[in-house]
């Protein structure tokens, strides 16, 4: 089975960023297994993700009915977890819990992590900006200016 995704680095070799299994556009159905093992497939031997944040709600977690539940089929494939669920379309993208959840979600996993929500654009890129902003101000300045 052929997967077209979106996986982007956000943080090369650290943190990617993408698509939920099976994400269609607009077109919302059910997800096969056999259409989320080729997407894990693809994370583990074309990124070589070791761990996933996932930023779905409930309802969106409902659209893999052939699995035994989503999380658990990741960690069944030898990938770490994390679940932040993060409403889709809410003003800012990512709360400022949401952001402290997905900061101590990243500091848990064994990089590289791959985030996703469902279309892997606004939330995922948010959650990925927020990890880069919190590595830079953990690294401190690179350049000092001379007086």
């Amino acid at each position: 089975m052929k997967v077209t995704t979106n996986f982007r680095w956000a943080i090369q070799g650290q943190v990617a960023t993408g698509p939920r299994p099976g994400f269609a556009g607009r077109l919302v159905r059910q997800v096969s297994r056999p259409e989320v093992d080729a997407w894990i497939q693809l994370a583990k031997k074309g990124y070589g993700v070791r761990s996933i944040i996932c930023l779905l709600r409930k309802r969106q977690l409902q659209l893999y009915a052939a699995l035994p539940e989503l999380l658990d089929y990741y960690r069944l494939h030898e990938l770490q977890v994390e679940h932040v669920p993060v409403r889709s379309g809410q003003k800012p993208v990512l709360s400022k819990n949401e952001r402290k959840q997905v900061w101590k979600a990243f500091k848990n996993l064994k990089p590289p992590v791959l985030i996703h929500c469902s279309a892997g654009k606004t939330r995922s890129r948010a959650a990925a900006a927020y990890i880069k902003k919190k590595l830079s101000a953990k690294q401190g300045p690179t350049k000092t200016r001379s007086a």
